[in-house]
């Protein structure tokens, strides 16, 4: 695949259950936002948002879901709404919205929630805290200097970002001056996963490895500290 970059971060939305939330230290720049709810159906999804002053951009996919949809932020405590998403909300949707100065204020200080509700069977209403964090990305192997032979193991650890089937993301592994990537499946926020054999995309010799996390539509996250560079790999060559 060409590398796409993603203009907003991952947050896991899936229905519906007690809310759950980490946190994590306030970036600098435009505040990025992060929330995850405990499954108890099958409903599933992720919010990906980016709070740049008072702008919020946005992006809604939710699976399995019936009925018409709607989200919006609300505030922590009972009131009305701070602003209005989408109504009715496509199964993708995407938007900028202006906030309000509070709007605004309670996003960046983790007093707001993101709501989606949905008619159907069952009918659905989910609320999830939206918290500050930084998706993050560490590569524990290979490191510089490693020789790997494809299929290969990658170790790792994520935080605040969601990884697994979709709706949740993965890692993206492409070989520097190569156009195309490679997605990396895993099921943990960390642990090991393997990097397989494509040969087109991981040429045998000294090279450069790079990981991004990657939303389910294999869009790079765009923060710097989602994506790690491995120089100095040397990859084996093939029988």
């Amino acid at each position: 695949m060409t590398r796409r970059a993603s203009t907003a971060v991952l947050l896991t939305l899936v229905a519906a259950g007690a809310v759950t939330a980490s946190t994590a230290a306030r970036p600098a720049g435009p505040t990025r936002v992060s929330a995850a709810i405990a499954a108890k159906s099958r409903v599933s999804g992720i919010f990906l948002a980016s709070l740049g002053g008072k702008t919020l951009a946005w992006q809604l996919i939710l699976h399995g879901i019936s009925g018409t949809v709607s989200a919006r932020i609300e505030p922590r405590r009972q009131g009305p709404a701070l602003a209005t998403l989408c109504s009715p909300c496509k199964l993708s949707s995407r938007g900028r919205t202006q906030l309000g100065a509070p709007g605004a204020q309670a996003v960046a200080s983790g007093d707001a929630y993101v709501a989606v509700r949905a008619g159907g069977v069952p009918a659905l209403r989910v609320r999830a805290r939206i918290v500050i964090g930084v998706p993050s990305l560490e590569i524990v192997s290979p490191k510089s200097g490693d020789t790997i032979a494809l299929p290969a193991q990658v170790t790792y650890r994520v935080t605040n970002f969601g990884v697994g089937s979709a709706p949740l993301g993965h890692l993206e592994v492409w070989v520097a001056g190569v156009p195309t990537s490679v997605e990396v499946a895993l099921t943990a926020a960390s642990g090991t996963a393997t990097i397989p054999d494509v040969k087109s995309a991981f040429l045998p010799g000294h090279r450069e490895l790079n990981f991004s996390l990657a939303t389910a539509d294999r869009s790079l996250v765009p923060n710097a500290e989602a994506r790690v560079t491995v120089s100095g790999v040397t990859i084996a060559g093939r029988k």
